[in-house]
């Protein structure tokens, strides 16, 4: 008996000891869950933390550049403090260094359309059908250019509400013209050549040496040596040594622009424009936030006229 008892007392330690291993085990994977759990939890606070870090910096650039006493070479449109991992960098831009698309076709400036679309297309007959449909398209009758399209021809592909006879309210309404589709075949950048957003005539200090050369009617050299000299000595557009006109007549000169279509060209261009197309980025850790705005100032509070928000891909 006492055998017997001895072998049942082993056995009954021997079950005591596998279980109380398995206590131990599944209280040690308890403790490696919930350790994970509170990894987890803590890197997605840091993470919403650096997130919300980046937004507010984003805003804070956007909001010095809308200051009407924030010039687009001040410093504090980059700040870059050394003892924490963060910054916001803003980049502004006249927004009239752009065509505006609805200027040109309101205004009847069918020589500079066509100069654009030439420039596009290096085709004259496409330029040409297509300079007509962008016409047909914002006008408000119904009456077909010699090469446009009015809503006979839309019908007849399945569009019925188009053209639209207005102006266009965004550049993808754009791209719904009538032959507008070799545009984005043979230039697909278009959009960095055109805007809706600015008062209409270009900036002439702040225009790329290709647009200048277009509503200018002048060589793209001329163009190019004119927007060099124009960011002065250091090199860098936006700061204290940039050369300033005063005069538009002038600058043609410099350019060497069309004499014979002068009185019109001088009509297309300003000495400096009001709307401001603003690019905020703020950093927080390897967090970023875009913001995109178009802002006109006009006294103290500016026009929003475009705004966009972007949370970019961690670095």
């Amino acid at each position: 008996m006492r055998i017997v008892h001895a072998r049942r007392s082993k056995q009954r330690r021997g079950l005591a000891l596998i279980a109380v291993m398995w206590v131990v085990a599944f209280l040690a994977m308890i403790l490696t869950v919930t350790l994970l759990l509170v990894k987890v939890e803590a890197e997605t606070i840091i993470s919403e933390e650096h997130s919300f870090r980046a937004w507010q910096l984003a805003h804070t650039g956007l909001s010095y550049a809308s200051h009407p006493d924030v010039s687009r070479g001040d410093d504090i449109l980059n700040h870059a403090p050394t003892d924490v991992d963060e910054a916001y960098v803003v980049s502004v831009k006249s927004e009239a260094s752009k065509i505006n698309l609805n200027f040109v076709l309101k205004s009847g400036d069918k020589a500079l359309l066509r100069n654009l679309l030439n420039e596009w297309l290096d085709d004259e007959d496409q330029a040409n059908s297509l300079a007509d449909a962008l016409v047909d398209w914002v006008d408000e009758n119904d009456l077909e250019s010699l090469n446009g399209a009015e809503s006979e021809w839309y019908k007849s592909r399945g569009f019925e509400n188009r053209p639209f006879n207005r102006s266009f309210q965004s550049l993808d309404e754009v791209r719904l013209v009538k032959g507008f589709r070799e545009v984005e075949l043979a230039m697909p950048k278009w959009r960095d050549w055109v805007t809706l957003w600015s008062e209409g005539p270009i900036d002439i200090h702040d225009a790329s040496p290709e647009i200048l050369s277009v509503v200018a009617e002048c060589d793209i050299e001329n163009a190019q040596q004119f927007v060099s000299d124009l960011a002065g000595e250091d090199g860098i557009s936006g700061t204290e040594d940039d050369r300033k006109y005063t005069d538009l007549n002038a600058v043609l000169d410099v350019l060497n622009s069309e004499l014979a279509n002068r009185e019109s060209i001088v009509k297309r261009f300003i000495l400096q424009g009001q709307t401001l197309r603003v690019e905020s980025v703020g950093r927080s850790g390897v967090y970023r936030t875009r913001i995109q705005a178009i802002l006109r100032k006009r006294g103290v509070i500016p026009y929003v006229l475009y705004y966009q928000e972007t949370n970019l891909e961690s670095e």
